[in-house]
């Protein structure tokens, strides 16, 4: 599979990304960029270094302006990019990916990429190294310069600025996983006034301790635990670049996203607004969306689509079920940022997370079901899921893959990964009688073995 997805840069080390890969694309980037600003970050996997490195020396090469803001979370690169009011930002980094795989991921402008441009620079970046050209910007641009800067400082005051002085001494265990929140989680949240207990709270990018991707249940029992024997009042877990979490509560059971986004909501939107989410999400987020007099917004799966349209309807708050959550404010996501929000939250209310959400009217829904395939395997069964599409009481959605919605509100979700060879299904219905029915049939629809 290409390395070039919809919404960023990603593959294997050593293998389909090498410093070569990231210096040709490097000097794809320099083309868009024509002596432009761009600020540079990368996370603490082992390979990271080497490949940053390639990276910035393909962009001077090819006259950009550089500031290097060292390893740093991918929301301290977002912070950056409007603090030092750049043209661009790249980090580079492989997300909630596990250890073997590093990437990028861009940003031109005040929107973030699209798949035609990732395309485009994968074209030039595959023509460059096919030719042995390592000519940047085809013309006579001057080689570029070079900036070091340090904006750890700026970026957790303003996380300290969005929480309101703590009139409780909340307890909070936080796993970093880590990854690149292992330090600034822990002192910013004990500068806004909480106890902390830091679990995986040291760099290393092996991940020796857990998987890098906490939307996956079974990666973050650890927390659970943990939280359940300290009596915390709430967890946190962060992925490997730290744009994204997924909270624990004081039970020790992990919140689905939709959840947090729930509670978020509810928080932050007020009538006139709207809030965009993406379509595996529950209907749960869908109903307090409207309960709040706001615009419920649904989008296709990927941080870039979600994003982009966030910023244009200048909506007050997104999220995605990968734990990604989007504010305002940030015009992006901030796994750290959502956790001063949490905070402010909990002291506003004087409640707990879990009874946060005493009223919300729950639906049955599975996780994410990820099965591997190959491309023959994916397309028979996304050809079985349009021919049920086109069966009598069947809605079918294409916004993203192919979503099917039943007359009772139950629904299936059938999508490509656009990060591996493999598709994934999500099932929600009113109540798991329903569920488990509705399990059954898809299996049989699709010729798939569903547990």
């Amino acid at each position: 599979m290409s390395i070039f997805k919809d919404c960023d840069i990603r593959g294997v080390y050593g293998e389909d990304l090498r410093e070569e890969e990231a210096a040709a694309i490097g000097t794809a980037v320099a083309q868009i960029l024509q002596g432009r600003d761009i600020v540079v970050g990368g996370d603490f996997r082992t390979h990271t270094p080497s490949l940053k490195q390639a990276f910035i020396r393909a962009l001077l090469e090819g006259g950009a302006e550089v500031w290097d803001i060292g390893q740093v979370s991918t929301p301290q690169v977002y912070f950056s990019k409007r603090y030092l009011h750049t043209y661009a930002s790249a980090q580079i980094t492989a997300s909630h990916n596990p250890a073997k795989y590093n990437g990028l991921k861009l940003m031109f402008g005040d929107l973030p990429i699209r798949p035609e441009d990732i395309a485009g620079i994968g074209k030039t970046a595959e023509e460059i190294l096919a030719a042995g050209d390592k000519s940047a910007s085809g013309g006579n641009l001057k080689p570029g310069m070079l900036h070091q800067a340090d904006t750890a400082e700026a970026y957790e005051k303003m996380l300290l600025s969005r929480v309101r002085p703590l009139t409780r001494r909340l307890h909070i265990v936080i796993d970093a996983g880590n990854g690149a929140m292992s330090e600034a989680a822990p002192r910013a949240a004990e500068a806004a006034g909480v106890r902390v207990t830091p679990l995986f709270c040291s760099y290393d990018g092996t991940f020796p301790n857990r998987d890098p991707n906490p939307a996956v249940l079974s990666h973050i029992t650890a927390l659970c635990d943990t939280v359940r024997e300290v009596g915390a009042d709430l967890g946190i877990a962060f992925d490997g670049d730290g744009d994204r979490a997924i909270f624990v509560d004081a039970q020790g059971r992990p919140l689905l996203a939709e959840e947090a986004m729930v509670i978020f909501t509810k928080a932050l939107a007020r009538p006139g607004d709207s809030v965009v989410y993406d379509l595996k999400c529950s209907s749960i987020l869908k109903q307090a969306v409207l309960e709040q007099g706001a615009e419920p917004v649904m989008e296709r799966s990927g941080h870039a689509f979600i994003r982009r349209n966030f910023i244009e309807r200048n909506s007050v708050f997104a999220g995605e079920v990968s734990g990604h959550y989007f504010f305002r404010e940030l015009t992006g996501d901030d796994g750290l940022y959502a956790l001063m929000v949490m905070l402010d939250i909990l002291e506003e209310t004087g409640k707990s997370l879990r009874s946060l959400l005493d009223e919300v009217r729950y639906t049955a829904i599975t996780p994410d079901i990820r099965i591997r395939a190959d491309q023959e395997q994916i397309e028979e069964v996304m050809g079985r899921m349009k021919a049920w599409a086109g069966e009598p009481d069947v809605h079918p959605v294409y916004i993203d893959g192919i979503r099917l919605e039943f007359p009772d509100d139950s629904w299936i979700l059938l999508r490509r990964s656009i990060t591996e060879p493999a598709f994934t299904l999500r099932l929600e219905a009113p109540d798991e009688t329903r569920l488990g029915a509705l399990k059954q049939e898809t299996g049989k629809k699709l010729g798939i073995q569903l547990e």
